[in-house]
């Protein structure tokens, strides 16, 4: 059976930093600013991602009313990505930025007219990770299973209408931009129902960057670039066209992983997908 991975929606419509940004950083579009905060350093690029699926897709498994989210050792956490030979570097990265979520807070800012609405969203509210197995052989070599309990709101951050993808996909995009372009393509078309619909690159360029005006030119080339690999060699059925002075025109598409009939209106339930796919598997 594919193995599934969510991605939460709004991570993908206010993105992490891409490189290691200290202890706070600011995403905004429209009237809605979005801002991480942490007392320690924030998690950040394809392995701030990653880490952000694999609570997502956690937290999604558990049963009502329950927070506390258990993990296996890095490396079979890893396997599940498809990294088989995982290096040493990786689990490091991959630990570190759970270990970064621990302590993150989230700020919803929106500003409608003469009203200012902030939400202050705690991720966690306790944790401890350790690096290494729980066990082997049969015997305890930590304490304890790594763990992080999320908050009420944490929780609803991670799940609500959060994003399935192919795990498989993940190993082959090389960077955390190709990965979050890949993300967008298949959240966008699970939206276009009716009629093609015109992404400018204006707002491509704020969701993806900043982008400065030298660099919009290759910017596009590697976009529309990213685009192309992922319909060739993951999503064969999306459809779209580019067009280097308007932006990128998605066209209505069968959804990258089909759900259900009747299941969810803009993102189907993850639940919905699982049951889906074991029964092809079958």
């Amino acid at each position: 059976m594919t193995e599934l991975f969510c991605y939460p929606r709004d991570i993908s419509y206010y993105p992490l930093p891409k490189t290691e940004s200290g202890s706070k950083y600011v995403r905004s579009a429209g009237n809605i600013t979005v801002t991480y905060i942490s007392p320690y350093k924030l998690p950040f690029g394809k392995w701030g991602d990653i880490s952000a699926m694999l609570i997502s897709t956690k937290a999604k498994m558990l049963l009502d009313g329950d927070r506390r989210i258990e993990f296996d050792s890095l490396y079979k956490e890893l396997q599940r990505f498809g990294f088989t030979t995982s290096s040493g570097y990786q689990e490091r990265a991959f630990l570190n930025a759970l270990e970064a979520w621990t302590t993150v807070m989230v700020t919803v800012e929106n500003i409608e007219k003469k009203s200012r609405h902030i939400t202050n969203i705690p991720i966690s509210t306790e944790a401890e990770i350790y690096y290494g197995e729980n066990k082997r052989d049969g015997r305890l070599l930590l304490p304890n299973k790594s763990f992080i309990r999320l908050s009420d709101s944490g929780f609803h951050f991670f799940t609500d209408k959060a994003i399935p993808v192919k795990a498989k996909d993940i190993t082959l995009l090389p960077s955390v931009m190709d990965l979050r372009i890949y993300i967008w393509l298949v959240r966008k078309l699970y939206s276009i129902k009716l009629e093609p619909t015109l992404v400018p690159w204006d707002l491509l360029y704020l969701q993806f960057g900043p982008v400065r005006r030298q660099h919009k030119p290759r910017f596009r080339r590697h976009f529309v670039n990213t685009l192309n690999y992922i319909q060739n060699y993951l999503y064969p059925d999306s459809k779209f066209f580019s067009h280097d002075e308007k932006g990128i025109v998605l066209i209505p598409s069968d959804p990258h992983i089909k759900p259900k009939p009747g299941e969810g209106i803009l993102v189907p339930s993850f639940e919905a997908w699982q049951k889906s796919l074991t029964k092809e598997a079958l």
